[in-house]
């Protein structure tokens, strides 16, 4: 039987909702310590103290889940063989890659260990949901989305109140608060919106106040995300709730009504933001630079980019070139880095944009079929269970891992530290327990 403990916040909740306020933490404490400074140091987002934040926090949240697992004496599923297998030939052969034929093995550790600590944020979050169930759903969800909502204020700040950031020779897309890069900003921003969307298509639900809290949260998500000009997170976000949508009819028009409006709000919104001359911010621009001449101007230079990396991976087809090596093996990063400075191109150019891509420059055939076949049945079966599950609790995470997932074909979710995060608490939610049924591997618990 699954017991409670009396804590009101039991330390494995704390530990999520903290990770969840990591990018309020980085932004504000960004502005109140670099100032204009970050024109001339770079930025905290790309630098080291802002990577570090993301291992520690979850690491703490590791600290929390081992305390938390201890007080309750409670045991896991039985998780499949086969997952166990694949998992730990994968992990055994990136660290083999990363110290014998990698370029850099530094990169290749820092990737290792993020998806190390993702695989254990999901683990925690599974044990979590089958244990506390809305109890943890509920704040984990709410501390994501106001995570990225107290990003904005810092962000405005920078926009309106430091001179040096309207300066036409300033890359502005590299200096967002507690981010740096405008498209890791992005990526942030469409997790935590769908996540939002999703909780305000529920039926029911808490209290009125509440819901006009989230919906505001809403609308100033979709402002800056749409103001970032984030083209391939709009898209995911549409094909996400597409499949969402077939595999719960049944909150379909809600989902689709409450995306619809929020959206067109926040697009209107959007034009209230200070824009750039950069030609990357901006909802219209969106539409701009999907009409280019060229496929290498329409997509980024990312055809030319996937189009030399196949002969990166031949190079080394059958075990690949070990994690996050791409800025070492392409030809033209000298070229495509030109006028952005040595950590910023190296943080740009550091993956393939392609998480199919990125698996089999990483690994090979061999370990990137294995990463498919694990994936794919990772998100098959998540996909089963909260299409087949009683409440709508579990919907916000399925809704932000297919965003997260879709995203990963056109950018490098699969490498920025929050995103890699995010995707193991999703996946542990969707492939968790029931919390609206009580249920455990033999069924409903009486």
């Amino acid at each position: 039987m699954i017991t409670s403990v009396s804590l009101k916040r039991p330390p494995v909740v704390l530990g999520f909702i903290l990770l969840g306020l990591v990018p309020a933490i980085l932004a504000w404490v960004d502005v109140a310590a670099l100032q204009d400074a970050r024109f001339e140091v770079g930025f905290l987002g790309n630098a080291t103290i802002g990577s570090q934040a993301w291992i520690w926090s979850a690491l703490l949240l590791q600290f929390a889940f081992i305390v938390d697992f201890r007080s309750t004496g409670q045991r896991f599923y039985v998780v499949s063989r086969l997952d166990y297998v694949l998992v730990f030939l994968l992990l055994v052969q990136a660290y083999i890659l990363g110290q014998v034929t990698s370029a850099n093995p530094a990169a290749s550790n820092l990737h290792l260990m993020r998806i190390i600590l993702a695989l254990a944020t999901g683990a925690a979050a599974y044990y979590a949901v089958g244990l506390y169930g809305n109890r943890f759903l509920w704040p984990t969800y709410i501390a994501i989305i106001l995570g990225m909502v107290l990003t904005i204020p810092p962000l405005l700040y920078l926009l309106y109140f430091v001179p040096e950031a309207r300066n036409v020779e300033v890359e502005l897309s590299w200096v967002l608060p507690g981010y740096g890069a405008l498209r890791v900003y992005g990526a942030g921003l469409e997790a935590a919106l769908v996540v939002g969307v999703a909780l305000l298509a529920r039926p029911g639900g808490r209290r009125l106040w509440l819901k006009v809290v989230l919906l505001g949260a809403v609308l100033a998500l979709w402002a800056v995300f749409l103001w970032s000009g984030a083209r391939g997170g709009l898209l995911s976000i549409g094909v996400a709730l597409v499949v969402v949508s077939a595999i719960r009819p049944g909150i379909a028009l809600r989902l689709w009504g409450v995306a619809l409006v929020t959206g067109t709000a926040g697009a209107a919104l959007s034009f209230l933001i200070w824009l750039p001359e950069n030609g990357s911010f901006g909802f219209l621009n969106m539409f701009a630079r999907s009409m280019q001449d060229s496929a290498e101007k329409i997509t980024s230079l990312r055809v030319e980019m996937w189009a030399d990396s196949l002969s990166i991976i031949m190079q080394s087809p059958w075990f690949g070139h070990g994690l996050s090596q791409f800025s070492n093996l392409w030809p033209l990063y000298g070229k495509a880095s030109q006028g952005l400075n040595a950590e910023d191109a190296f943080q740009l150019y550091l993956h393939v944009h392609n998480v199919v891509l990125g698996a089999l420059l990483a690994l090979g055939f061999i370990g990137g079929t294995a990463f498919f076949v694990l994936s794919i049945r990772a998100v098959v079966k998540a996909a089963y269970r909260v299409g087949h599950g009683v409440g709508t609790m579990r919907v916000p995470a399925l809704l932000g891992l297919l965003t997260l997932l879709g995203h990963s074909f056109f950018t490098g979710i699969y490498v920025f530290p929050q995103t890699v995060l995010l995707l193991g608490l999703f996946f542990g939610i969707c492939l968790a327990p029931d919390p609206d049924r009580n249920e455990n591997k033999t069924g409903v618990i009486t």
